[in-house]
């Protein structure tokens, strides 16, 4: 079977429950991964290194941790870790995402059919009330991926896996504020990659509010487009697979929140 890691990156204003019950996931697992890396985008809180320093006592030949001396963006942290393992997959979380327990082992199965980057579904939850909200589903065959992919991210970031040897040939993440993770998922679709998301919620993903404000402004509105419009330029989509999602994202900006976030909602499903 293949070689598997979990990585995962953080910041200053993550909290710490948040963190441990991340990391408490990984180590969880039916199968654990050979292993453990987490990268601190900066310098960290009190309350964030009591729970690395536990973790760290506990699995000291699995659990690697990394900070860098300044904050530069999650897709340069993202390529540390990447740059940390040596497994032939590597699977990705956020610091506050929780794995089901069999997450580890199916993804090791799926893999065994020779695919290279694979998904899966997630069960978005309120972070206040703890209830669930949604299920994201995405297409489960390549050929819809691919399809999927020239509009819309085919893949769930919470929990995506890929491909170590063909994240490392594309260059890994690029520098971007926003939208790296849909970027980096169609340039390893045209460096060949063949996908699959498996059709479990093995995923829990914590919404908030802030979610929402993050989504509706214009630093996120300004890449979204941006991202598209480089996909475009390579060759991947067409002026319309641009246009249209584009256009549609400049009209959820302009919209009163109330009825963006349903919208949002509606595209979930």
């Amino acid at each position: 079977m293949k070689s598997l890691s979990i990585i995962s990156t953080t910041y200053e204003k993550e909290k710490g429950a948040n963190l441990d019950e991340c990391l408490g996931s990984i180590f969880s697992q039916t199968v654990l991964p050979q292993s453990v890396v987490l990268v601190a985008d900066g310098h960290l809180n009190d309350e964030l290194y009591e729970v690395i320093d536990k973790y760290k006592a506990e699995y000291p030949e699995l659990f690697v941790f990394y900070e860098t001396e300044t904050n530069n963006g999650n897709w340069y942290a993202s390529n540390k870790a990447i740059e940390l393992c040596s497994t032939d997959i590597i699977a990705k979380i956020d610091s506050d995402d929780i794995l089901m327990p069999t997450y580890a082992e199916k993804i090791l199965s799926a893999f065994e059919t020779g695919i290279d980057i694979c998904g899966v579904y997630i069960d978005e939850f309120d972070d206040g009330t703890k209830a669930l909200l949604t299920t994201k589903k995405t297409p489960t065959k390549h050929e819809e991926i691919y399809k999927f992919a020239k509009r819309r991210n085919p893949f769930n970031n919470p929990g995506i896996a890929f491909s170590r040897k063909l994240a490392n040939e594309i260059g890994g993440y690029k520098n971007m504020v926003r939208c790296e993770d849909y970027d980096f998922v169609v340039r390893m679709l045209m460096a060949g990659a063949k996908g699959m998301n498996i059709p479990e919620s093995l995923v829990r993903y914590r919404t908030s509010k802030d979610n929402m404000k993050r989504r509706k402004n214009f630093v996120n509105t300004k890449w979204f487009i941006i991202s598209r419009y480089r996909i475009h330029k390579a060759g991947f989509s067409s002026f319309s697979d641009f246009l249209i999602p584009s256009a549609a994202q400049l009209l959820l900006f302009i919209m009163p929140s109330g009825l963006t976030g349903k919208i949002y909602k509606l595209l979930r499903k």
